[in-house]
């Protein structure tokens, strides 16, 4: 599942998938990390230009592992 299509919008995220909310993104970073094992941990952020969520390798104040949508990072970091 995605967003509605960007219109006239910047080509920063034109590129990125684009999730409605932040409970499908956390969802999608989930299966992403176990389908894909190229990443143990992502994070999901909403973006400002086209206000959908898009998933990054870079988290903010809560990640995403294969087990966990809500992970405090400071978790995170205790286990790598």
């Amino acid at each position: 599942m995605t967003a509605p299509p960007l219109k006239g919008h910047t080509k920063t995220c034109a590129s990125k998938r684009r999730y409605p909310c932040e409970l499908t993104a956390r969802a999608a970073a989930m299966d992403s990390i176990e389908r894909n094992g190229n990443a143990k941990v992502l994070g999901v952020y909403r973006c400002p230009y086209c206000s959908g969520w898009h998933l990054t390798r870079q988290v903010g104040a809560y990640a995403v592992t294969s087990a966990d949508p809500i992970v405090p990072v400071s978790k995170v970091r205790k286990k790598l």
